[in-house]
């Protein structure tokens, strides 16, 4: 009976001896390994946060981009007025050293309205120094997306343009559909614009910044877009370009002063040429 008992507590003393040693160890044992999003930052994610910082502020476009750092990737968010702000402070963000990658978050300010866009869009191609009375751009805008159609020559500054175009305000894309014209037709194009312009009808026309007749060239055929002030002008350009050596045929799509078209007094129609 007595060494009955002694087992007994044997056993249960050798249970309890178990059970602290297990204790202890659990106490002492290092903690699982945490996930990377649960981990603090390193040290370095600050200093990239304020290099990032310090280059945005830079620039009033830019100034009020927020920037957050994590595990050295960037998270840039806020408003910011144009499509070319937006790549702009992604691309400064990138160029940052020790960044992984840029998530970009950034919202572009809305304008008014579509046709605002429109408008400023083909003052700022009209402006376009290279653009001339030979090149012919059309614009549209739906919510903030601009489409430009229509021709340049070769040479001109396409993604010149393309980039002006995003510098406007208010413009969260830019889709470019020029067609680029062959320099081959360049002499065939000087000829035409002497015909037109050399002609007293409209010589008044040759001491505007912008003359209004634009003259589309491409392997002989001709274009004639652009505004002129009656009937008689729109028939007498195209006659004068016809009968000019070089010219094949001769599409006349000029308008009349005053005389809008169907596409223009459409409200929902954003819709503009920078050669008027």
């Amino acid at each position: 009976m007595t060494a009955h008992r002694i087992g007994i507590v044997s056993v249960i003393t050798g249970v309890i001896m178990t059970s602290l040693v297990a204790v202890s160890v659990a106490q002492t044992a290092p903690p699982a390994s945490a996930e990377p999003h649960e981990m603090q930052s390193p040290p370095i994610d600050q200093q990239i946060k304020r290099q990032i910082e310090r280059k945005l502020s830079e620039d009033d476009a830019l100034h009020s981009v927020r920037v957050m750092v994590h595990w050295q990737m960037v998270t840039l968010r806020g408003i910011v007025p144009s499509l070319w702000a937006k790549d702009k402070a992604i691309a400064q963000a990138a160029a940052v050293d020790n960044v992984h990658s840029v998530v970009s978050e950034l919202m572009i300010a809305a304008r008014e309205s579509d046709r605002d866009i429109a408008e400023e869009v083909v003052e700022r191609v009209r402006r376009y120094v290279y653009y001339s009375i030979f090149d012919n751009i059309t614009v549209s805008v739906d919510h903030g997306m601009v489409t430009l159609a229509g021709q340049l020559r070769e040479g001109v500054g396409r993604k010149d343009l393309v980039r002006i175009v995003s510098r406007v305000p208010g413009v969260t894309a830019v889709d470019d559909q020029i067609e680029v014209l062959p320099a081959g037709d360049d002499r065939v194009r000087a000829r035409v614009a002497a015909q037109i312009y050399g002609h007293p009808q409209f010589q008044k026309y040759t001491f505007y910044a912008k003359p209004p007749i634009s003259i589309i060239v491409h392997q002989g055929d001709v274009r004639l877009a652009g505004v002129v002030n009656s009937p008689l002008e729109k028939q007498l350009a195209k006659h004068l370009a016809l009968h000019t050596f070089g010219v094949l045929t001769v599409t006349n799509d000029l308008q009349i002063e005053g005389q809008a078209t169907d596409s223009e007094s459409s409200p929902s129609a954003e819709a503009a040429s920078a050669s008027r």
